[in-house]
């Protein structure tokens, strides 16, 4: 799945090896190997995620991990916008320093 601007320029995109969409609750879960790229380059890892088109945000309560240009975070749950550029981790879990 990608997402897009006002403008139409791809922001983020979601890759699972499947997905089960819940019409009545208008939320999609992305299960197994879930990978989304925002436009920042940044990474989010996760076995299952939720995506509600209502409220244009990304979530999930299970463990994920986040690798951005200078880091490593991993928690357990988080909350973003759909384009992965805001977003709150629920239990930080630690994080790593990476020296490029």
């Amino acid at each position: 799945m990608q997402f897009f601007d006002e403008s139409g320029k791809k922001e983020s995109e979601l890759l699972s090896d499947y997905a089960i969409i819940d019409e009545e609750n208008d939320v999609m879960q992305a299960q197994k190997n879930v990978v989304v790229r925002n436009v920042n380059g940044d990474v989010l890892e996760s076995e299952t995620l939720n995506w509600s088109q209502e409220k244009q945000e990304i979530f999930t309560d299970d463990f994920i991990k986040i690798t951005t240009a200078n880091e490593v975070i991993y928690g357990q749950g988080l909350v973003s916008n759909q384009n992965f550029t805001k977003y709150t981790i629920k239990k930080i879990k630690g994080t790593i320093s990476i020296d490029r």
